[in-house]
């Protein structure tokens, strides 16, 4: 199945995202799940043709498809055993509808449980999930795990647990103070961890605005380690104390509008967006969200490092090191 999904995939993705791996990745996902759904509904149809269980089928999943949607749901371990466990549940509650319920009264009693369903099930849908939250921390000491593979190249790993979100009035600042820190090509972290000490191929923070972290990720040599993280502490404190100019603030802030331009040229990026503003009921324009970047001031920058906290640090190195 997941062939047939890369294939179909390959064929009908636009041109301009051939090349975008991780775009190319989630659509195949979505396909695979849609080959999958389609085929356990076509072997369904065809098995309640055969059983002469059409019409109790039909019942079946417009019972079956808010359960669905509002509850956890056991996923097997591959597509067969999915296709061969979801049509065995489908043809026996077909036949429960079809032998068991052939009172009319007990016909009465499911038809009032699936309308019951429909009503309890979405509504305890809009209870459960939350868009934005912030990362809590249940314990008191760093984490540090070092793990060893047969890499040639080490992988860092730095998570921060920060007091800012998607909804936070401070979002904008940390934007602003994430792209001088190590969100472009000319940050504090790029010039003086790369350029100047040499540590490491590469190195950039991003801030995860629906969770509450910023993670920093790097490429370094497994030896380099300790002066690595420290250089990381190190600049995260200058930006603590406003060791930073307007120069500094200006490029950010230049980055970030002409991110934000180009988004606007790209149908998947502009989807995302809104997305995110529609799940968060945030009503916002572009031209809105550049203002409000555009008012991030020097203090507003200083002010929003403060409570940023190291959590948890991952290295991932050769086994040899």
């Amino acid at each position: 199945m997941n062939h047939l999904a890369k294939y179909l995939t390959m064929k009908i993705i636009p041109r301009e995202y051939e090349n975008d791996l991780d775009q190319i990745e989630l659509a195949i996902y979505g396909m695979e799940g849609l080959l999958c759904n389609l085929s356990t509904l076509f072997v369904a149809i065809i098995l309640s043709f055969i059983f002469h269980t059409t019409y109790e089928f039909v019942l079946f999943i417009f019972f079956f498809i808010p359960l669905r949607l509002s509850y956890k749901s056991f996923h097997c371990s591959s597509f067969l055993q999915c296709l061969v466990f979801s049509n065995m549940i489908i043809l026996f509650a077909s036949y429960f509808i079809k032998y068991v319920t052939n009172i009319p009264f007990l016909r009465l009693i499911c038809l009032s449980l699936i309308v019951a369903n429909y009503t309890l099930s979405f509504e305890k849908n809009n209870l459960i999930f939350e868009s934005v939250y912030s990362f809590e921390k249940n314990r008191k000491d760093l984490l540090e795990i070092i793990e060893k593979q047969d890499v040639t190249q080490a992988k860092l790993n730095m998570g921060y647990r920060i007091s800012v979100n998607y909804n936070h009035q401070n979002h904008y600042a940390f934007v602003v103070f994430n792209a001088i820190f190590g969100g472009m090509s000319q940050s504090k972290l790029f010039k003086v961890v790369r350029e100047k000490n040499s540590l490491c191929y590469y190195i950039s923070s991003s801030y995860d605005a629906f969770n509450g972290v910023m993670v920093i990720t790097a490429g370094i040599e497994g030896k380099d380690y300790h002066q690595t993280v420290q250089l990381i502490k190190e600049q995260l404190k200058e930006m603590q104390d406003g060791c930073f100019d307007q120069d500094d603030i200006d490029t950010a802030k230049l980055m970030i509008k002409n991110s934000m331009k180009k988004t606007s040229d790209e149908p998947l990026s502009q989807v995302a967006v809104q997305y995110n503003r529609d799940i968060t009921g945030k009503k916002e324009t572009n031209e809105q969200y550049l203002e409000k970047i555009e008012n991030v001031t020097y203090q507003d920058i200083v002010d929003v490092c403060q409570n940023i906290e190291l959590d948890t640090i991952f290295l991932l190195k050769g086994r040899n090191e």
